[in-house]
């Protein structure tokens, strides 16, 4: 959503929430381009939409309008389609990193959800998480609202997320949690995240999620850029399937294009039997 924005006019470190309100018809005509191309499943404008991400943008008295209108604007667009309520970091470090206690931030996270629920959501996908803990009180929060779950972790290149977690603990403990759909989004391409999904795979049998970027970003001319192609993006998604990946979409870097050849490539191998 943050890179699509951009492309549409939204300004370098300006908050894409924002848009929710001040132009919802250009968030709307995101989410139909992707419906359009045959996403099942799309999600709210709402990454950095709790109260601790909005402070640091002067939107912290907004979060209950910025998501209500963050849902209508995904349900209107999904119509029969599911939409999922997009719930990302609250950019503070939980102890003992940092001064974010675990039970602030499962407040924090239920205060966003709960306004979620109540404005539609089908589900809520909590993502681009690098701290396990975090990923705790989030779960928690969803829990306590009572809505389905999909838990998605980042991880670095070197398969351990910021705070030292590897995918195959990251599983355990959310598997443990009773998260409904275990996975893994951002920061990597789809052929960097395939090594990734195995390993939950060969400890999990929860349904996985992987939504990878459009490749590693790189820096060109003083602006990020993302190298791979659909094509590029597609070649894994038989060995996800295989290995018991049950949602694929694409983050950073993505466009609806990416959509149309993962499905693509998904219908081959349902065709094929599978």
């Amino acid at each position: 959503m943050g890179t699509a924005l951009q492309l549409m006019g939204l300004p370098a470190g300006e908050a894409p929430e924002k848009w929710v309100t001040e132009h919802p018809e250009k968030v709307f005509k995101v989410h139909q381009d992707y419906i359009k191309a045959g996403s099942q499943l799309i999600e709210t404008n709402t990454f950095g939409a709790n109260r601790l991400k909005l402070k640091t943008m002067g939107l912290e008295d907004r979060l209950r309008e910025i998501n209500r209108k963050a849902v209508e604007l995904a349900r209107e667009a999904a119509g029969e389609r599911l939409v999922a309520g997009s719930v990302g970091p609250t950019g503070k470090m939980m102890q003992p990193y940092g001064e974010l206690s675990f039970e602030e931030a499962v407040d924090v996270f239920q205060e966003q959800i709960a306004v979620q629920v109540e404005a539609g959501i089908d589900v809520v996908c909590i993502e681009t998480m690098s701290d396990l803990q975090e990923m705790r009180a989030a779960v928690k929060a969803a829990k306590e609202v009572g809505i389905p779950i999909i838990a998605q972790m980042t991880f670095g290149e070197n398969h351990f997320t910021l705070t030292g977690n590897t995918p195959e603990e990251a599983a355990r403990v959310l598997d443990e949690l009773e998260a409904d759909v275990i996975g893994v989004n951002c920061s990597l391409g789809s052929k960097q995240l395939l090594p990734i999904i195995k390993k939950m795979a060969g400890v999990t049998d929860k349904p996985l999620s992987v939504q990878p970027n459009a490749g590693m970003p790189e820096l060109k001319d003083g602006q990020t850029v993302y190298p791979e192609t659909p094509e590029d993006f597609s070649r894994p998604v038989r060995e996800f399937l295989e290995n018991n990946v049950r949602l694929i979409g694409a983050c950073c870097g993505s466009n609806p294009d990416f959509i149309r050849t993962i499905k693509k490539e998904v219908e081959k191998y349902k065709e094929a039997g599978n």
